[in-house]
């Protein structure tokens, strides 16, 4: 905009909106030209601040007799100002500056919000009166009310006046008003800016006021186009009303010379480029940031809930999968590809860094599996080294056939964690390899007596318990049978039976009697019953944990993952939580324990709220307990059973509710089907008795298949021993023969229903 400039009308750019350029030669020049540096601090500075096109120059030029440009009524929705105009008020005392200020949403238009946030406390550090333009259907909404703009602003501008206090006056302009609605509007704009004052105060002074440094006041302009005179009307009256008193009561002895203040400007403009808490980002990178982190959302859980990466989650844990970074890598490649596939429309440096972000959760995910993988591979690479030294009959060649049994087996071991590694992983394996050389080195050094003893430390320990605490861990949190503790007995047994042979096994190659392998081995048993024990009593202390995800996992869903009726499926359920309570308070590992000791019944009565079995559980003791088979005590229990009752609402409220969603969806199709059917169906034809007939035609099937089933019993009775001994050795043709003629049976039966089904 190129303004005149003639000596009754001054109007220049103070700060370029492009550059950030602070025009210092133009203000001196203005002052210069208008006697500005004469008023020594007899001065005044008033601008004004709102939404772009919003009218703010017309308002301006209304109220001080400025020349502001103004927007072109042919160019509807075009912008006007840009950046900081400046002039001055010819006919008011005292000399008065006007500041036209660029809309605050042009941040948006343009792609940079830095500029709004900046120029508007620009505005509040300089300016006696600010006057905020605003559109009356605006008021109460967040963004078009600029309700950020104003909290952002008074944050940063309290920083200063808390060093120097000063008080301005904030004049809120309303353009459009309905007169009817003026103290309504007041008074919600009264609470926004009360709101908006609280927010942005530090929490630590919450005794400061918004009149302390603020004096508000609410104005209501007409519509300038439609009611031109009243708008001419209402702003004089602004003028003599407000604007004029409140520039007599500036306090002079405040302000710094009028010499002083365009290099003063320019400081605090300085100032505020420097601060960085408003230098926000472009718009574009804003919607890229919170876009793309959406994508990389939505395929990193996409990646965690890949089924075939489950199956071969399930198969590392027991087994080191030779190819396992092969595989990671193919499941990473197919997600970071439909990533980049939705991305690519957003900021490309956005969309570089969130892709590297969902690679690194990706691979962080399976980075445990890599670990437990190279422990296993530590143990497989320990045990081939050992046999490789056990078999080593050249007594004087022992030194060099053991490095290199070292060599080779350190070159495996590598190898192996180098296949399990995905390709972009940082993982690494050298504490592993480090623990890996140190106990073949010891092995090797060690005597021939001392050998038993480190293939059971090294070998057997660490085995059977990694394989004890998966299977406690599943039988307290994922088996669906009852939990009884005879079962864990037979269970726990059954495992310390698979590996006391194959110890015994491995100890016969060194030549040890019987008696001391029975030492090694019932040693090797105490130790499993220890880590059992130890393992139960922690899967004992998150037993609030294990029952409320019982609850969760089997009570909202049933096996074909439809809504469950709470009224049907809760009783079940509980009864299996107590149950596994009753299994996790008290341990019963000895033979001779029976399941229960009357603790199971105790629970279930106080479930069910029975007054004498809730007194029994205000105890520290089970009775006919043992102290220290005691892991949850009575009291505790009381406690667990409080909380999963307050559980069992919560999910019970969930449950009813997606179990009456889903019935009114099932409704809701049945509606359409009929509907549906209504249209197509031949006119003789009606929907409910087609419909009935279909009902009919399955529930006959159905007594038919079973009428099938016991006359084919009676048959296969009268028959002779020769037919009856074909049909057992050919169970599979006989029922396919079967199946056969019931299926023939359907077609014919249900083609009066074939239109309807179509």
């Amino acid at each position: 905009m190129d303004a005149p400039h003639r000596h009754e009308d001054i109007t220049f750019q103070l700060i370029d909106e492009c550059y950030n350029d602070f025009k210092e030669k133009d203000f001196e020049n203005f002052a210069l030209r208008t006697d500005f540096k004469e008023c020594v601090r007899s001065y005044a500075i008033v601008a004004i601040l709102g939404p772009v096109s919003s009218g703010k120059s017309t308002l301006l030029n209304h109220l001080f007799n400025t020349r502001f440009q103004t927007m072109d009524d042919s160019k509807r929705g075009s912008q006007a100002t840009l950046g900081i105009w400046m002039s001055r008020c010819p006919d008011v005392r005292p000399f008065t500056l006007v500041m036209d200020v660029e809309g605050s949403d042009c941040g948006q238009i343009r792609g940079n919000t830095s500029f709004e946030k900046q120029s508007a406390l620009f505005t509040l550090l300089v300016a006696d009166i600010v006057l905020i333009n605003m559109w009356c259907k605006d008021i109460g909404r967040e963004h078009a009310a600029n309700k950020p703009l104003l909290r952002t602003i008074f944050q940063q501008a309290m920083k200063e006046f808390m060093k120097k206090p000063r008080k301005i006056t904030l004049m809120f302009v309303v353009r459009d008003e309905i007169e009817s609605r003026k103290s309504s509007l007041e008074e919600i704009l009264r609470e926004d800016l009360m709101e908006i004052w609280a927010s942005a105060i530090p929490s630590s002074s919450t005794n400061l006021q918004l009149q302390d440094y603020f004096e508000v006041k609410f104005i209501f302009l007409p519509n300038y186009e439609e009611r031109e005179e009243g708008f001419k009307l209402k702003v004089t009256e602004l003028k003599e009303k407000f604007i004029i008193p409140a520039l007599k009561h500036i306090d002079d002895k405040a302000k710094h010379r009028a010499s002083m203040f365009p290099a003063l400007a320019q400081e605090i403009w300085s100032d505020i480029l420097g601060n960085k808490d408003l230098d926000v980002p472009k718009y574009e990178i804003l919607v890229s940031i919170a876009r793309c982190e959406k994508i990389k959302n939505d395929h990193f859980n996409s990646f965690k809930k890949n089924k075939l990466l489950r199956t071969l989650r399930k198969v590392a844990y027991y087994r080191p999968v030779p190819n396992f970074g092969e595989e990671v890598d193919s499941f990473l490649n197919t997600c970071v590809s439909k990533y980049d596939e939705e991305a690519s429309f957003y900021d490309e440096s956005v969309v570089k860094e969130k892709r590297e972000q969902l690679i690194q959760e990706c691979l962080q995910h399976v980075e445990h599996i890599y670990i437990g993988m190279v422990k296993d591979w530590r143990l497989t690479s320990l045990k081939g080294f050992m046999d490789a030294i056990d078999k080593c009959t050249d007594g004087n060649n022992r030194v060099i056939i053991v490095e290199d049994h070292t060599r080779c087996w350190l070159n495996k071991f590598d190898e192996g964690c180098e296949a399990f590694r995905a390709r972009e992983a940082k993982w690494d394996s050298w504490k592993e390899r480090a623990k890996l050389e140190m106990q073949m080195k010891n092995y090797a050094s060690a005597k021939q007596e001392d050998r038993p003893g480190f293939v059971v430390k090294e070998l057997y320990e660490p085995t059977i318990k990694k394989e004890l605490s998966s299977w406690l861990s599943f039988t307290v949190c994922d088996d669906p049978r009852v939990p009884r503790w005879s079962r864990i007995r037979e269970e726990f047994k059954s495992l310390v039976e698979k590996a006391l042979p194959q110890l015994d096994t491995a100890l016969s190659y060194f030549g040890m009697n019987d008696e001391d392998r029975k030492k090694l081995t019932d040693g090797l048993g105490e130790y499993a019953k220890n880590v059992a024990i130890t393992k139960f009593r922690e899967e004992s202390d998150r037993a609030k944990s294990h029952l409320i995800n019982k609850l969760s996992k089997h009570l909202e869903y049933d096996d074909d993952s439809s809504p469950q009726n709470p009224e049907t499926a809760l009783p079940t359920l509980v009864s299996r939580c107590v149950q596994l309570l009753a299994v996790l308070a008290v341990a019963r590992w000895e033979e001779g324990d029976e399941d229960d000791d009357g603790v199971l019944t105790t629970l279930k009565a106080a479930v069910d709220g029975q007054k004498i079995a809730l007194e029994d559980l205000d105890s520290n003791a089970w009775e006919k307990v043992r102290p220290s088979a005691t892991l949850i005590t009575p009291i505790k229990c009381s406690q667990l059973i409080k909380e999963l009752r307050e559980e069992m609402e919560k999910i019970s409220a969930r449950m009813m509710e997606r179990f009456q969603a889903s019935k009114t969806n099932a409704e809701r199709k049945v509606t359409r089907l009929m509907a549906y059917h209504h249209q197509t169906a031949p006119l003789e034809v009606q929907p409910s008795k087609t419909l009935i007939t279909h009902i009919t035609s399955t529930e006959m099937m159905k007594g038919v298949m079973v009428e099938a089933r016991k006359n084919a019993n009676c048959a296969i009775e009268g028959m002779n021993s020769r037919t009856q001994i074909f049909i057992k050795n050919n169970p599979f043709l006989t029922g396919a023969v079967l199946a056969l003629l019931i299926a023939v049976w359907g077609v014919i039966y249900s083609r009066s229903t074939h239109h309807m089904l179509e």
